[in-house]
């Protein structure tokens, strides 16, 4: 069976690197100011022995759930914890001290083939620590663009993983997805500032109210070693070169980076009993991704609880006329049209996410992918071997479990059009008793007006209502 044979590169970094790096940054990509927030805009102020200090979360603040998991992957394919606190146990603010003394060793004892590295709700001071310690393995300001841009795809996950054809070697041995979709922020948390997020303080929230954020994260792949083969582009325009590209080794040494920024404690932390073994970096990287696609079908199916249960009428207005009326005829404020219209506009948009993310995957791992024979993804040195067929059955575990979410990703998209059609018919309700009850209003004013009318033809001064005199006949001529 193929595995990953070379060892990663060890490397060691140190305070005085990581303040460097930081005030080196003046340059940086307007997303990557973004994401490291204060920590870019104070980069210039501080040194080694105050710059992880000075950014721990505090208990009040948006980072309090911050955690973070490192893995490091021996030749068996075992991944090992490298963590010893992530921050996790209730009540418990990670310091960035403590992330980072496990980010700035890799591969201290020497026999690791891949590390994994997993930042949830990372605080700024996190994101500047992966930023330095990534950068030789991954385009970090590439991925901070996609992370934590306010413009672009909003809603809308995509994958970028035909990378054969880029321009720098950096970017053409990296591959990732970006997920960006919506989410009910959690009790006591805060979206990250960048994150788009309708905030409303507790005293001023209607029971229409739900606290919904766009989340965002990046899940990445980068394959060590040198490139293993050259490909050419089959397309061909007129009049432009033909494109070459270059292919890393399936098997190489790697790294995988995952970067999550969903303010709602609903991560599914890898267990430390599960000794599934990662044979190479690709199935890391795909066994990650069907947690991530795991985790957004949870989201989505709580998000269709609560607006369902925003639209749907209590049990008890059977017995309530009170009620009834509320539900069959808007009030002045237009409470359930504005109700009916957010659920069933929000729902639209959640299903146009939903659609980009089972696209991602579809339109990425085709069949000749799954058989290892993809020209530019991940192909196995040999896929018509008996070691080629037994790793392509290895494989399609991965792909047994994506398609079950992907299946699972259309339910939900199904119960969310049912949702719809349902808000659909109770706005329609709601329009035809409003429209009624406005007809008979205008109705009965309409009699009212003849009734006023007759009555101020009796009580009119006399001169209003008698006939004018005739016109005055003209002067006779002789």
């Amino acid at each position: 069976m193929s595995h990953v044979l070379e060892p990663l590169a060890r490397e060691s970094f140190s305070e005085e690197d990581l303040a460097t790096h930081l005030g080196s940054l003046d340059e940086a990509k307007p997303a990557t100011v973004t994401a490291l927030g204060d920590v870019w805009h104070m980069r210039n102020e501080m040194d080694a022995s105050s710059i992880l200090e000075n950014f721990d979360p505090v208990e009040d603040g948006p980072y309090i759930s911050a955690t973070y998991e490192v893995y490091e992957v021996g030749r068996d394919g075992i991944p090992e914890a490298q963590h010893t606190n992530n921050g996790d146990e209730e009540g418990e603010v990670l310091e960035a001290s403590t992330v980072w003394e496990t980010l700035r060793e890799v591969n201290s004892g020497g026999a690791s083939v891949g590390r994994m590295t997993i930042l949830q709700e990372p605080s700024p001071v996190m994101l500047g620590a992966a930023h330095m310690t990534m950068k030789r393995h991954f385009d970090m300001d590439e991925l901070f663009q996609h992370l934590a841009s306010t413009t672009g795809n909003k809603g809308k996950t995509r994958a970028y993983m035909n990378r054969a054809y880029e321009t720098e070697p950096l970017k053409q041995r990296t591959f990732f997805f970006v997920f960006k979709y919506y989410t009910v922020v959690g009790e006591g948390l805060k979206p990250a500032p960048w994150q788009a997020y309708d905030s409303r303080p507790p005293d001023r929230r209607s029971p229409d109210h739900i606290d919904i954020t766009e989340c965002s994260a990046v899940l990445a792949l980068s394959l060590g070693g040198k490139p293993k083969k050259t490909v050419k582009s089959r397309v061909r325009r007129r009049g432009v070169a033909m494109q070459q590209g270059v292919i890393y080794d399936t098997f190489a040494p790697w790294h995988l980076l995952s970067i999550q920024c969903f303010p709602d404690d609903e991560h599914s932390m890898r267990s430390e009993e599960s000794k599934r073994p990662f044979y190479n970096g690709p199935y890391a990287f795909l066994d990650s991704l069907g947690v991530e696609y795991r985790d957004a079908i949870k989201r989505y199916l709580k998000l269709n609880e609560m607006i369902t249960k925003l639209i749907t009428p209590p049990n008890h207005f059977m017995f309530d006329a009170r009620l009834r009326d509320k539900l069959l005829f808007e009030d002045k404020d237009f409470t359930y049209s504005r109700r009916y219209f957010w659920a069933y506009n929000t729902l639209g948009v959640i299903n146009d996410g939903i659609k980009s993310m089972r696209a991602a995957y579809i339109d990425t791992f085709t069949k000749d992918f799954w058989a290892g024979k993809h020209a530019t993804l991940w192909p196995h040195p040999e896929p018509d071997t008996l070691e080629g067929g037994a790793y392509a059955g290895r494989m399609e575990v991965l792909r047994q479990e994506l398609e079950a979410a992907m299946r699972d990703l259309q339910e939900v998209y199904d119960k969310n059009e049912r949702t719809r059609t349902e808000i659909r018919s109770l706005r329609e309700q709601l329009f035809s008793g409003s429209s009624v009850k406005e007809s008979r209003r205008a109705i009965e004013q309409g009699d009212n007006i003849k009734i006023l009318t007759s009555v101020s033809m009796i009580f009119l001064p006399l001169t209003f209502v008698t006939v004018s005199p005739p016109l005055l006949q003209p002067t006779p001529t002789h």
